[in-house]
């Protein structure tokens, strides 16, 4: 068509498992952890674990690092989080990125707060993929290569604060929402030869340990503050906890309950008295600047983590603004395009609308309608492109109507199942030539994406229904009579 960009399916490719509808929706903690750490254990336990993860593509993919990197988006507050937690890894109480930036790390236990959708558990895997790198690597030039596929302004400044650590960190990891990383006196792991029956046995073990503290661990009595920071001290030691809260609510036993939660009170304190030590830790609560948190479920146990680990003063962050970074997330997460690039196409589409615009009065007052003016929208069209502004405002709607898609990676899914039908459908019809991703592309009469988008609706067999006896009866009559 004349006066168009190029259409986007000839511009810019999506990712392999994307176009193979292989997305992988849900990465855990625990997955990661185990494959990197416990892969080559001869254990029943830990082979199941790691062989269905090397005979999915789409968990496998995400099993490289580098891949991972590429797939992330790395928000504002996920860069400050990073250099504050490996800035703390240091021993020192600032970090100073360039000439004109201090970042202050003086704290140790740091609080990941947020709702469904707020990638608390991408950013702990994130931060143990980096940890892992900096192990693992030859060098720093390793290093820099593999974290510029992340951000490249991040890689320089995280590499030079990666310098400053001494030694390898020990990287210890809980996974509350996953039996092989959360043990339980009545569901133990069994990990080198010893049955672990709780978290802190399981910190023991991950920071080797174990034998010494085996006792703890049998009776189920939580470690002191004191013998934690024994545990400790004279070590650079990263410790990750995944869902708390959700450990808690699978426990029947409220003295075990009661013990779990007086184990992360006492780690906490033990970490904010220990340097070269940090504590990562989610909550599924939104905090709010006076101090109260807000929990759609479980508050209870919410509240009763929270205050427990706000003893030991915590950073508190979310890595996450999902209404701030949700098409920044799928443009990483779908699209194998590097951020010049992709710009660059953007910026042709920006020129084809100035164009339309100063021809087309109605269109320039439908978008001044909707945005306000021109430049606004223009502006939030580089940043969502190849979607449409319009498209992640429809997203965010979603999910605040479907609690079933409030999830980053719901959203990821649904979009991602979209784009395919896009690049397989679409290619092959006159609409092949479209530039951007519309809302009106999504396709209610696709059975996967319609099933995503009614999930956990009450009205969805209602709408199944009228779909089914208005839409399709009516288009199949208007086809014939066409």
């Amino acid at each position: 068509m004349n006066g168009l960009p190029k259409p986007l399916i000839r511009v810019l490719k999506p990712h392999e498992e994307v176009l193979k509808g292989k997305i992988e929706e849900i990465m855990d903690l625990a997955s990661v952890y185990y494959y990197h750490e416990y892969r080559n254990e001869e254990n029943p336990q830990v082979r199941s674990v790691v062989e269905s993860i090397e005979k999915s593509i789409e968990k496998r993919v995400l099993m490289d690092p580098v891949e991972f990197f590429k797939r992330t988006h790395l928000s504002d507050k996920m860069k400050l989080l990073l250099y504050k937690i490996y800035g703390s890894l240091t021993g020192k109480v600032n970090v100073y990125l360039d000439n004109n930036r201090v970042v202050e790390s003086r704290k140790r236990v740091y609080l990941l707060p947020s709702l469904l959708g707020g990638g608390k558990t991408h950013f702990l895997i994130l931060t143990y993929y980096i940890g892992l790198l900096y192990n693992s690597s030859k060098n720093t030039a390793e290093i820099t290569y593999k974290l510029k596929r992340l951000d490249e302004k991040f890689a320089d400044k995280m590499v030079k604060l990666l310098e400053s650590i001494d030694g390898e960190i020990r990287i210890a990891a809980f996974a509350g929402d996953h039996k092989t990383l959360a043990p339980r006196p009545t569901n133990p792991v069994v990990l080198g030869g010893k049955t672990i029956k709780t978290p802190w046995g399981l910190l023991f073990y991950q920071l080797g340990v174990y034998d010494e503290y085996k006792h703890l661990d049998e009776s189920a009595e939580p470690p002191g503050v004191d013998e934690l920071i024994t545990v400790l001290k004279n070590r650079r030691t990263l410790i990750l906890v995944d869902e708390p809260v959700t450990y808690v609510g699978n426990i029947r036993n409220s003295e075990f309950k009661r013990m779990f939660v007086n184990y992360l009170r006492n780690l906490a304190q033990a970490v904010n008295s220990t340097p070269g030590a940090v504590l990562v830790i989610s909550i599924p609560a939104r905090y709010r600047e006076t101090g109260e948190i807000e929990a759609e479920q479980d508050a209870e146990v919410v509240h009763e983590i929270f205050n427990q680990v706000m003893r030991s003063y915590p950073e508190i962050i979310s890595p996450l603004d999902l209404s701030k970074d949700l098409s920044r997330v799928l443009i990483r997460r779908i699209f194998d395009v590097g951020e010049e690039e992709r710009v660059k196409q953007a910026n042709r589409v920006i020129e084809t609308v100035k164009t339309h615009v100063s021809r087309d009065t109605e269109l320039r007052r439908s978008i001044e309608f909707k945005y306000k003016d021109i430049a606004g929208f223009l502006h939030r069209l580089r940043s969502t492109y190849p979607y449409h502004p319009f498209f992640i405002e429809y997203l965010l709607e979603l999910a605040i109507v479907n609690k079933s898609l409030g999830r980053t990676r719901e959203l990821v899914g649904l979009a991602a199942e979209i784009v395919r039908f896009i690049y397989e459908e679409l290619s092959k019809t006159p609409l092949a030539d479209i530039s951007l991703i519309p809302v009106w592309a999504i396709p209610i009469d696709h059975p996967n994406i319609r099933d995503k988008l009614l999930a956990g609706l009450e009205v969805a067999s209602d709408f199944q229904r009228i779909y089914s006896e208005d839409v399709v009866k009516h288009s199949r009559e208007a086809n014939l009579r066409g």
